[in-house]
């Protein structure tokens, strides 16, 4: 078991990261932070952020049967102040809808097996267009869900460098419910693109699913720079969500002011990395 936490923390937290990303030639001076990337050129991202052609890239397909079972003692899911009640802001800068929290009040933390704890910086949404089942960026042994939130956190591992965890829960639509549960009325803002809106009364832990059961790989950001110095925590059970917050999410415009009917990342090779399944809600 120490040789099994040994190799996870060494892939998971002291990899190399590739140094900033540029355009190709011709572009010199420009930076993939300059980069108005969509959805529809997915293969052209490499072109302007190289991170994006590595080979650690992120979503995705888990393959249940790769998956080795470990217990808690490799990597327990520790959480601090997700019940708490925090206000903040709703923004659609184009890509997607993001919350990120108020600098006032408490801060919610993710804390892993080796004491490092991970600061919640914002959660967001990705989705695909209607009457589709594919909309969510991981997949199962080839299945998607209709959606994926991702809760991101931000820390510094054993090496100093800054590393993610990102936890990914699987959204699966409700297209029976007539009432709105109330902790989607808080997010099911209307949000023209580039503004913000405020809201209240938001407890990260009401969007996990009951059963706390993972999949734990390591990997990278799913949209550009894709820097890969992500720890990724991708919950096994989906949560339900009514199709009226579906129908808002794909109502949001882009910078170009058509509808951002879908923004989720095709799934990416898993070229030998070690994807670990836990149990017991670790």
């Amino acid at each position: 078991m120490q040789g099994i936490i040994a190799l996870l923390v060494a892939i998971l937290f002291c990899y190399n990261t590739a140094g900033a990303c540029s355009y190709a030639a011709g572009d010199k001076g420009k930076t993939c932070k300059d980069y108005h990337f969509g959805y529809s050129n997915q293969d052209d991202w490499k072109n302007k952020c190289p991170d994006c052609g590595h080979n650690l890239q992120s979503p995705i397909n888990i393959l249940s049967s790769l998956a080795a079972n470990t217990d808690e003692s490799v990597a327990p899911l520790k959480m601090c102040g997700w019940c708490d009640v925090r206000s903040g802001t709703l923004k659609n800068n184009g890509h997607t809808l993001k919350f990120t929290p108020s600098q006032y009040g408490s801060d919610a933390y993710l804390s892993s097996r080796n004491h490092n704890s991970f600061k919640f910086l914002q959660f967001h949404f990705h989705w695909g267009p209607k009457n589709t089942k594919v909309g969510s960026e991981h997949t199962v042994d080839g299945g998607a869900y209709n959606g994926e939130m991702h809760f991101v956190f931000s820390g510094t591992d054993e090496c100093g460098s800054q590393k993610y965890t990102v936890v990914g829960v699987f959204l699966k639509t409700d297209r029976s419910a007539k009432n709105v549960p109330v902790k989607w009325q808080k997010l099911n803002c209307q949000v023209a693109y580039n503004s913000e809106e405020q809201v209240q009364d938001v407890k990260l832990y009401d969007y996990l699913p009951e059963n706390k059961d993972y999949y734990l790989y390591a990997g990278s950001l799913t949209t550009p720079p894709c820097t890969e110095a992500v720890q990724w925590i991708v919950m096994k059970n989906p949560i339900v969500v009514p199709e009226i917050f579906f129908d808002t999410l794909r109502s949001l415009k882009k910078e170009d002011g058509k509808p951002l009917t879908r923004n989720h990342r095709g799934t990416q090779p898993l070229n030998g990395r070690d994807l670990y399944s836990c149990y017991k809600g670790c």
